[in-house]
């Protein structure tokens, strides 16, 4: 067992007290159902989700229950939580591990972290402030939880501090957080995992590369699918409408299709040329997803380029904001 996974379960024994004698129902990620034989040793009546969970914009209402124990993430302040108690995974590095990130060679840099490496940043600060570098983490926007912390459909925390640094370092153990870090700020960004001891550059040619290939798509297309969320934090209403509103301005055909969870085979029969998603931007950069459905998956500012009514030098993410 890792030290995420022993973090967790103490926070769980934490909380036995507080929900005794309650009916408790657990949301668990797929990477993490492993756990359930532990977690029955404190909460031997538990009852545990069988879906699919993607994050804090993805928390169940079950009927029946009390209390909803989600395991994994932090809350999305801005969004309103009945009876839910967020668990939330931490890793604590060692200081010779963080300092690899000495190697950067900017002298202004900015900080950012997944939640499991939040509790890092104040240390990796005082690291980098040793090595003469001035150091900036920035609070974000109210989707955003905590100081420094970034998710994959946000980045305000680094956007605020983007005027006074030179480079971004992230905390995180894949490429997908950094790659948006770099989209969002223009910056130079540098992924460092942690676990693996490994702190790289990011480059974004390949990946600007085949966006822009789906635009080029898009504009040949004549049919449009918009896809609007039902979860609570992937939920973008005003802008499914705004996306249907364009396509049909522009005299073509467009279908407003509401899903719960999006599934490849939810999306390969549907009699349209493009998706557009207005649910989690992860969904629009996966590529495996999009070969999957064996359909053309952009993002709503790709749409706008489209239709001309944005300029390909203004692209951008697409990031979920307070709303």
């Amino acid at each position: 067992m890792n030290s995420m996974e022993e973090s967790i379960l103490k926070k769980l024994k934490a909380i036995k007290k507080k929900i005794a004698g309650k009916k408790v129902y657990f949301q668990i990620p797929e990477g993490l159902k492993h756990l359930i034989p532990k977690i029955s040793e404190i909460f031997p009546r538990a009852i545990y989700s069988g879906e699919n969970v993607y994050g804090a914009c993805d928390v169940e209402k079950p009927t029946g229950y009390d209390i909803v124990v989600h395991i994994g993430h932090s809350p999305i302040p801005h969004l309103k939580y009945e009876s839910t108690i967020f668990i939330e995974p931490e890793i604590i590095v060692e200081r010779d591990i963080l300092s690899l990130a000495t190697v950067v060679p900017e002298e202004r840099i900015g900080l950012g972290a997944t939640v499991e490496f939040l509790k890092n940043l104040k240390a990796l600060k005082e690291i980098l402030e040793e090595y003469g570098r001035e150091v900036y983490i920035g609070r974000g926007d109210k989707r955003i939880a905590h100081t420094g912390q970034i998710l994959g459909c946000n980045y305000s925390s680094l956007k605020e501090i983007n005027e006074k640094v030179d480079a971004y370092i992230i905390l995180s153990t894949g490429e997908f957080h950094p790659l948006g870090a770099y989209m969002a700020t223009g910056k130079n960004v540098y992924s460092f995992n942690p676990i693996a001891g490994r702190i790289e550059k990011i480059h974004n040619e390949g990946f600007l590369r085949k966006r822009f290939a789906r635009i080029v798509k898009a504009e040949e297309s004549e049919s449009f699918g918009v896809i609007l969320c039902k979860k609570i934090g992937q939920r973008r209403e005003e802008l499914a409408k705004y996306i249907m509103e364009l396509i049909e301005s522009a005299s073509f055909k467009a279908y407003l299709v509401e899903m719960d969870e999006i599934m490849p085979y939810k999306l390969m029969n549907l009699p349209v040329d493009v998706v557009v998603n207005t649910a989690c931007p992860r969904i629009t950069y996966d590529e495996e997803f999009e070969k999957k459905s064996s359909k053309i998956i952009i993002s709503p500012q790709e749409l706008e380029i489209a239709l001309k009514v944005r300029r390909w030098d203004e692209y951008e993410i697409d990031e979920i904001t307070p709303y």
